[in-house]
């Protein structure tokens, strides 16, 4: 994980799985942090990223999405995420950002 100059921690893909299932174990047995919801912002959705945004929604975290083919994100809105018009608005007010972005 690396912290940049901004409030938001962002986290590499290998990390948000690990991050994903322990802070779901965690939840399900702690009422008290499923009230404080987490606000978790996903950039990109390719295959193996929808897949780790679909797990971070069932985990009951307050996930916003965004990726410029806007077909990939219909099926988590479908689920309850919240869909941003730009990379930019997907992180406002998030805890935590992850990318699933491919190098070129």
């Amino acid at each position: 994980m690396t912290r940049n100059a901004s409030k938001h921690r962002l986290v590499d893909l290998g990390f948000a799985v690990s991050w994903c299932l322990a802070l779901h174990n965690q939840m399900s047995h702690d009422p008290m942090r499923r009230e404080n919801t987490i606000k978790v912002a996903f950039i990109g959705l390719g295959n193996m990223s929808a897949s780790i945004a679909q797990c971070i929604l069932r985990a009951g975290f307050d996930l916003t999405v965004w990726n410029r083919t806007v077909s990939k994100m219909q099926p988590l809105v479908e689920r309850g995420a919240k869909q941003a018009v730009s990379a930019k608005e997907a992180t406002n007010g998030a805890d935590v950002v992850v990318t699933g972005l491919i190098a070129r």
